[in-house]
């Protein structure tokens, strides 16, 4: 697809005359497998929690999800929420153009070019260096086996920029000219480790006198001769490794700080004082994503689930949770039966489930899912099952006995 350019800054990537930034053939979705835990998707996981799914080149490269995509809002990470005419305006900050199956070395994922609108998506990419895609669709699941199944029926809602998504870097904006140039820290430890003396002493001829110069080149060149001069011998080669070394584990521990602060963020109501990786909020995360899901079918049968192909946290999950529970509601609702089971709890409310506070959404779906239950029940109703005594009344003592009589005692009982 041409676009009128007036800036190239890489190979993939320019600038329009307005400033937007266009992406070009961006690996949005892939083949091949990925996992994910038992909280993402309606498979039974295997015995160490983990479900692998399948996604064969024939769904991929439908012609219906190769489609899907075209027009579809491009995200900072997911959102809460899949992006509809009530969202779109707060949530899109570009769009995905010409979606097409790949070819060649990229004949494994959908390529497409992505035109970046909103300046603070533009400087995520351009700026803070966040390129990986993740795709949120709406999927079919095939259950295989315990821990495995296949993906089918894929229909995109959005392209979300993301920090790490599920594809890694095979789904990411790419560019030859976008690497970061090495920092002053990076060329010493890289000199060091491959012993190129040459290499070290060109470094530490380049020495920065603070941080601040390290990183403002402009700034770095007004100081000139205010570099620090060192020599290379053994006393500074020692005092070298153990300020690297020193700095290795200061970089390990702020990293360990930082996920430890992301996990904080991202625990839920019902689990403020559990970290994310504890095993206890994984099985809450799993229960309530289960508990969802049985209750979606119940109100409505064959729904399928909003995936997205980020990493998961439990944040995430929640969100994916409620995300059911809203598109379950709206589906039902356009039945009568469906309409029945879920007035009753709106309270004479509008039935704008899209907006409708998380706290208020879970009492009406969990209301009218009791509801819908109860008459399935009363009914002899069961979405999915058709086992013949389900739903009866109980059987009396005294039949039991009449029809124990007559099989054994036929003439007794006549």
């Amino acid at each position: 697809m041409r676009f009128f350019t007036t800036a190239q800054l890489g190979a993939k990537r320019s600038l329009t005359p307005e400033g937007f930034l266009v992406c070009h053939d961006v690996p949005i979705a892939r083949v091949g497998q990925q996992i994910y835990a038992a909280y993402e998707v309606p498979v039974d996981a295997n015995m160490v929690g983990e479900i692998f799914i399948d996604r064969p080149a024939e769904e991929v490269f439908r012609e219906e999800t190769v489609a899907s995509f075209a027009g579809k809002p491009v995200t900072i990470d997911h959102p809460s929420e899949f992006v509809g005419p009530d969202n779109w305006h707060a949530l899109s900050k570009g769009i995905v153009l010409n979606p097409r199956a790949g070819a060649g070395l990229d004949q494994d994922v959908i390529l497409a070019d992505l035109l970046i609108t909103g300046r603070d998506a533009i400087k995520l990419v351009t700026d803070d260096d966040i390129r990986e895609v993740s795709a949120g669709y709406e999927a079919d699941y095939e259950q295989i086996e315990p821990g495995r199944g296949v993906q089918r029926n894929i229909i995109a809602n959005h392209v979300a920029l993301v920090a790490m998504g599920r594809c890694g870097s095979r789904c990411a904006i790419g560019d030859e000219n976008m690497a970061k140039k090495p920092t002053w820290l990076d060329r010493v430890r890289s000199a060091f480790k491959s012993k190129d003396e040459a290499a070290m002493e060109e470094a530490l001829k380049e020495a920065p006198t603070s941080d601040a110069d390290e990183d403002d080149e402009d700034e770095k060149a007004k100081t000139g001769d205010s570099v620090v001069k060192l020599t290379i011998d053994s006393a500074v080669l020692d005092t070298l490794t153990k300020s690297i070394a020193a700095l290795d584990a200061k970089v390990a521990a702020l990293a360990t700080k930082d996920s430890d602060k992301e996990d904080e963020e991202c625990k839920t109501e019902d689990s403020d004082d559990d970290d994310e990786d504890d095993g206890k909020t994984k099985d809450a995360a799993a229960k309530r994503f289960r508990d969802a899901v049985a209750r979606a079918e119940i109100i409505a049968p064959g729904l399928r689930l909003p995936t997205t192909d980020a990493k998961a946290t439990a944040k995430a999950m929640d969100a994916a949770v409620c995300s059911c529970q809203r598109k379950a509601l709206a589906t039902a609702y356009a039945t009568d039966a469906g309409k029945q089971a879920i007035e009753p709890f709106l309270g004479g409310a509008e039935a704008t489930f899209d907006t409708m506070d998380p706290a208020a959404l879970q009492t009406v779906f969990v209301g009218a899912s009791e509801l819908m239950r109860a008459k399935n029940n009363a009914g002899g109703v069961r979405p999915g099952v058709t086992t013949q005594d389900f739903g009866r009344a109980p059987v009396k003592t005294a039949d039991l006995n009449a029809k124990n009589r007559a099989f054994w005692n036929p003439k007794q009982a006549s």
